[in-house]
């Protein structure tokens, strides 16, 4: 019989990921020409889901937002933390 193990990590208690999201966020907004800091962005929108909050930014910097750009958005994001989760 196999050992199975199931580990649940309340972000912040084994890893800290956030400053890791900030970043990839903050560098995918450049795209945009939207430049806040992985900082600002931790203490302004940490604890909302990226659908609402980048909706809001994008609409702040009079972009369009649309059903396409979030989903762009989001499989980029997730492309990357999986990319250095690897590492």
């Amino acid at each position: 019989m196999k050992n199975i193990f199931i580990v649940f990590d309340f972000d912040g208690t084994l890893v800290d990921t956030q400053k890791h999201h900030a970043k990839i966020e903050s560098d995918l907004l450049a795209t945009f020409d939207i430049n806040l800091t992985p900082e600002f962005i931790t203490q302004t929108y940490a604890g909302r889901t990226p659908r609402e909050w980048i909706s809001e930014v994008l609409s702040q910097y009079n972009i369009a937002v649309n059903i396409h750009i979030l989903e762009q958005f989001e499989a980029q994001k997730n492309e990357k933390i999986i990319a250095l989760a690897k590492d």
